[in-house]
């Protein structure tokens, strides 16, 4: 059965860090790249700021002050049917 790779968009809107389902992937290593790129990205950045996001003294915010958007292709499903996504061909400007 095929799998699908959804990518998010991750930005902050309004204050809130919003999720923002952008297309598919059928390439199970394209969503591997995309997600180290996060992992060396984003989750790098809450890792070493852990402490601070928890205690209040670091925003979340700040870590979009410089990188505005970043992209994650965690989830998976067997069907896109319904969703309005487009199947992501160049992977080029999420990684």
């Amino acid at each position: 059965m095929l799998q699908y790779c959804i990518v998010n968009e991750i930005s902050m809107i309004d204050g809130n860090v919003n999720y923002t389902p952008i297309g598919y992937l059928t390439d199970m290593n394209d969503c591997d790249l995309i997600n180290n790129k996060y992992e060396s990205t984003f989750q790098a950045w809450v890792n070493d700021n852990l402490e601070g996001l928890k205690d209040g003294s670091v925003n979340i915010s700040v870590f979009f002050d410089t990188t505005p958007k970043v992209w994650a292709a965690h989830q998976t499903t067997t069907s896109i049917e319904g969703t309005g996504l487009t199947e992501i061909t160049d992977i080029t400007p999420y990684i």
